[in-house]
């Protein structure tokens, strides 16, 4: 619970800043991370993040969505 919570947290607090260094840590963890909860944690804090700045999270979900279609080849 604790690691979901900091994701949102980390989300919260980043509101709307759309800073692509942080995002990057964020899908970094994400990635690293076993825990399904601190991965939805992240995800949300992501949603966030990004709440408002669409054309800045279009890159973000490009790669992510990329990133998805290789690991399915």
């Amino acid at each position: 619970m604790a690691g979901e919570a900091a994701g949102y947290a980390m989300g919260l607090v980043m509101l709307v800043s759309a800073d692509p260094t942080c995002a990057e840590e964020m899908l970094t963890y994400a990635k690293e991370t076993r825990h399904e909860k601190i991965i939805h944690g992240l995800a949300m804090g992501l949603a966030f993040f990004f709440y408002g700045r669409q054309e800045e999270a279009d890159f973000t979900i490009a790669s992510l969505l990329a990133e998805k279609a290789s690991d399915l080849l």
